[in-house]
């Protein structure tokens, strides 16, 4: 009958006279592949820009800004004050979402950038003016530290 430390079993460590081998790194995709990536992820950037900014003028003439949620509820009905407060989180769920987007690509293009999520956006006066700011981040970060689908030697 196996007893419980028999269920328990661990793979035998290598013999001692064999050196420990570290696994190969990801090889750097070509070019071709790099730039699809990007592009995909310009692509949904650009698509949750566009619903964020039309959320946003849907939203305008009720009153809800999406820079504050300040907003008079004397003035409504508590149905009112609901429905007001449901649209006033979306906005701000498909903010963070948008911000969360323009930090992901960030980070693709350098590994601590000086520009967040939240200042891109901010930034950004239109749908075209991100993806400018985007893209000039990622100039800028193939300029200093040269194309990513290039092999570098360690030194």
């Amino acid at each position: 009958m196996p007893t419980d430390d028999q269920d328990n079993t661990r793979p035998d460590p290598p013999p001692l006279g064999q050196a420990w081998v570290p696994n190969p790194a990801a090889r750097k995709p070509d070019r071709a592949t790099y730039e699809a990536a990007r592009r995909a992820e310009l692509d949904a950037v650009r698509l949750l820009d566009v619903n964020c900014r039309q959320l946003l003028n849907y939203l305008r003439p009720l009153g809800i800004r999406g820079d504050d949620d300040l907003w008079d509820s004397d003035d409504l009905s508590r149905q009112d004050g609901e429905e007001h407060y449901k649209v006033a989180h979306e906005l701000y769920l498909s903010h963070r979402v948008l911000a969360c987007a323009v930090e992901v690509y960030l980070l693709g293009c350098v590994e601590c950038p000086d520009l967040t999520g939240e200042g891109a956006v901010r930034l950004a006066t239109s749908t075209d003016g991100l993806i400018a700011i985007l893209q000039a981040e990622e100039d800028l970060m193939i300029k200093t530290h040269g194309p990513p689908w290039v092999e570098r030697p360690l030194t």
